[in-house]
């Protein structure tokens, strides 16, 4: 935080010290003179109203000193100055800003409902969805709360997976918060639920790309899914994620990509598909995800039929 603070000073200071502290009692003088004619007489309205930081210890933070300490009042004074010098404020430094994590939408249901694909290998003659389990692992290992899991896998039917067929399926889940792990190509879930997102038809292509699409060549049927060789520049041996236009390469260049997708769909109930490009980047989605590092929160429940959709990359 210190650093963060140094940084700043660097940042704002113009000139010598003492002019910094002469430009920190400008800004804050309305807003002092203003606590000062509701402080009255009060024994300690002398301290509270001070009006700047002394230069010395302004040059050592700047130099950074790590055994300077601040008051919170010097923090307000510090705050006031980079805003009206026009800077960001401390509430805008992340260090400083609440944290919002996504993930607590999963964490405080009484229930949470799991959809995992998986795919069907003939030589083993059972079914197996390692990256895909393990990315459901990363998230029960961090739940103290009720969940159940249920295997709606896409390559082992052979063929699409029928509304009606989905909706016996979806109907079983009992969990406030439902979350598909996996691409199209491995779960009927998370076609089924981005289709109802985005209002398109599973496994029907449209003539424009959705707002998030896998690029890699496939014979599966699914609305999400797209052949490389309809994107300039790309082959049938490159891979890609695409997000409302934006494309995240990941073969030749190695590098995984993964995603979540939130909405709420209903006053206390929340819908989320949590995949990857390639197996391992469903694995790191889901650990992303779990780990709270998604620092975000999903818009309020707005009562309409539609709710606004995030997409995290």
């Amino acid at each position: 935080m210190d650093n963060v603070v140094a940084e700043l000073i660097r940042q704002h200071q113009n000139g010598s010290w003492s002019g910094m502290t002469a430009g920190i009692a400008a800004a804050n003088k309305f807003r002092l003179e203003g606590r000062r004619s509701n402080a009255g007489a009060g024994g300690k309205a002398g301290k509270l109203l001070k009006t700047t930081i002394d230069r010395r210890k302004l040059q050592a933070l700047g130099e950074g000193d790590m055994s300077i300490l601040l008051s919170l009042h010097d923090y307000a004074l510090l705050d006031t100055y980079f805003r009206r010098n026009g800077g960001p404020g401390f509430a805008e430094i992340p260090i400083f800003r609440r944290h919002e994590d996504l993930f607590r939408e999963v964490s405080s249901a009484q229930r949470v409902s799991f959809f995992v694909g998986g795919r069907s290998v003939t030589d083993l003659g059972e079914m197996i969805a390692r990256w895909d389990v393990s990315a459901l692992n990363a998230m029960r290992d961090r739940l103290s709360n009720s969940t159940e899991a249920f295997d709606v896998a896409s390559r082992d039917t052979g063929r699409s997976l029928k509304v009606d067929e989905w909706r016996a399926v979806r109907s079983q889940a009992t969990g406030s918060v439902v979350v598909a792990i996996g691409s199209p190509v491995a779960s009927a879930g998370t076609e089924h639920m981005m289709a109802t997102k985005f209002s398109i038809l599973p496994y029907k292509a449209i003539a424009s790309f959705p707002p998030v699409c896998f690029v890699h060549a496939s014979d599966y049927a699914s609305a999400f899914v797209r052949d490389p060789r309809e994107i300039d520049g790309m082959s049938n041996r490159t891979t890609a994620l695409m997000v409302n236009g934006k494309l995240h390469v990941s073969k030749p260049k190695g590098v995984e990509y993964g995603f979540v997708i939130g909405q709420r769909t209903g006053p206390d109930n929340v819908c989320f598909v949590v995949a990857g490009n390639s197996g391992p980047g469903t694995l790191a989605a889901a650990e992303f995800f779990a780990d709270g590092k998604i620092s975000t929160s999903l818009p309020r429940y707005t009562g309409e039929d539609k709710q606004p959709v995030l997409v995290a990359v």
